[in-house]
Parts: C-alpha cells; structure tokens; sequence
C-alpha cells in the first residue's frame, strides 16, 4: 500500500513538474511571437521611413532637375537674320536715322539740347536742364520716356517726372512696341573702336535688369525690338551681319 502511494504521489510531482514546464514553454513561445511580430512592425516602419525617405529625395532632386531644366531651357537663342528678318532690321534703321528730333510738332521732340513734350499744342520741357540731352523716345504706351545724356541713359516717368539713370557705358535705347521694356548697350572703347559691347534689357514695371549673353565675343550695335518684341535684332559692328535673339518674355 505504501509502495503504491509513494508512486501516486511520484507521479503527481512529475504531472506538476510537466505542467510548469509547460506553461513556461508556452509562455516563452507566445514572448517569442510577440517580438517577433514587433520587430517586424519595426521593420516594416522602418522600410516604411526609408521609402518616405527616398521619395522626398526624388521629389527633391526632381525639383532640382526642373529648376535647372528651366533655366537652360529659358536662355535666349541666336541664329543669324533671314532675307525678311534683314529688311525689317533694315527698315527700322533707315526709319531712326531719318527721325527728325527737332520737330516740334511731333509729340517729343529736343530743342537747344533739352527735352520737350509737345501735349496738343502745349509745349512743356520734361529735361532737367542741368546737361544736354539728345535723341528722346516715347515709349509705345506713351507713359516714359528715355533719351542720352553726356552721362548714359535717362529713363522718365512722363506722369510724376521720377527718373532711372544708367551710366556712362549705357546706350542705344529702344522700347519693346508693347510693354515698359528697354532694350540697350552697354559698351567699352579704346578711344577710338569699340573694345566690348553687351546688351541688356531693363523691365520698368519690376526694375529688373537682365544681361543677355547670346552674342559671345561679337562686338554688336544697334539692338531693336522685333514687331512683335519677341526678339531683338542687333548687327555685328566687324562683320555687318544681322543676328536674331529670342528672349524669354518674362525679362
């Protein structure tokens, strides 16, 4: 009888030993499942922040790319003039060269070096009486006006009289046939030929400048707007050709 309790209760040990074994084993299981499944979330967050990661880089560089795309694609072309680009240059140049300054009927005129407007018969200096002035034009809506002094360009409001000066380098002057837009030279010489010219337009409405560099090392002169001001034409001042630039229209 004692041998048969003793061996009872040997078993019920080995039962209870077992069943701790157990639950420590099936305890240690679902551990092991649990931080398996965070590690990866993890993971999958982290490939997650990765791939957001790379996206904003791409949308990064993307950015770059269109920004740097923009700007090659909005520099001005060059091409030389065509048989009716030629005529139309030349047209405008007989037309200036012809241009009497010292009518005084018309409505801009010069007269003993100074600046006049001619406002339907009523004849008022707009000069500033202080230098000599030359070669005074309208702009197309009539709102400025630019003309040369000994000093460079003058640029005019024509309504409160407020003034742009350009400096002694700067001339040529001719306006966009739409817009409050300049276009001119700004050159160097060595007192006898000219050594340098580069040309710039001037946005009156923003104050913006902007250097055009289509030309190379050409020595170029005269530069006037197109009919439509989408280009602007100058002459080589060696060669006497005829060259075209296509300018973005936000200058």
């Amino acid at each position: 009888m004692k041998k048969i309790l003793f061996a009872i209760f040997i078993l019920l040990i080995g039962i209870t030993l077992y069943s701790v074994s157990d639950k420590e084993s099936s305890t240690s299981w679902e551990d092991n499942i649990i931080t398996n499944l965070t590690n990866r979330e993890l993971v999958v967050q982290k490939k997650k922040n990765n791939i957001i990661k790379e996206d904003n880089g791409i949308k990064k560089d993307n950015s770059i790319k269109a920004e740097v795309s923009k700007v090659e694609t909005s520099k001005e072309t060059i091409h030389i003039a065509k048989k009716n680009e030629i005529q139309y240059y030349n047209e405008q140049m007989e037309i200036l060269k012809n241009r009497d300054y010292l009518d005084k009927e018309a409505p801009i005129y010069q007269d003993n070096n100074q600046i006049f407007l001619n406002l339907d018969g009523e004849h008022k200096q707009i000069s500033l009486g202080k230098d000599e002035y030359f070669r005074p034009n309208l702009s197309s809506d009539k709102s400025y006006l630019s003309y040369e002094d000994s000093n460079g360009i003058v640029i005019q409001n024509i309504t409160d009289g407020s003034i742009k000066k350009f400096g002694d380098d700067a001339s040529d002057v001719s306006w966009h046939p739409n817009r409050a837009l300049i276009v001119y030279l700004r050159t160097k010489d060595d007192g006898t030929n000219l050594t340098e010219s580069k040309i710039y337009t001037y946005n009156i409405e923003n104050k913006k400048e902007t250097l055009l560099r289509g030309t190379g090392e050409r020595i170029v002169v005269n530069p006037i707007f197109s009919e439509d001001g989408s280009s602007i034409y100058v002459k080589d001042d060696e060669t006497e050709e005829i060259i075209i630039l296509t300018v973005k229209k936000n200058n």
